[in-house]
């Protein structure tokens, strides 16, 4: 793979998850499991919402092969 084919691919990933994202983030703010009125008008809320919201999702991104979770393991490290 070429960094060219890579920046193509990363688009393409990046606009489908943006929306997956949104759509998460909305799914869990509509759960019931926070309450909204309790919390200052700053980016506290939003940043928990985000943080479930992003590792919910990564899980459609985790490879199934116990080799490629090595490298992605190894990865966080970075």
């Amino acid at each position: 793979m070429t960094k060219a084919q890579f920046n193509e691919k990363l688009h393409v990933m990046k606009k489908e998850m943006n929306q997956e994202i949104e759509k998460e983030c909305l799914r869990l703010l509509n759960s019931g499991a926070v309450d909204i009125g309790s919390y200052d008008d700053d980016y506290l809320l939003p940043k928990l919402i985000l943080c479930a919201a992003l590792q919910n999702s990564s899980k459609q991104y985790l490879p199934f092969a116990k080799e490629h979770i090595k490298k992605v393991k190894n990865l966080l490290n970075f």
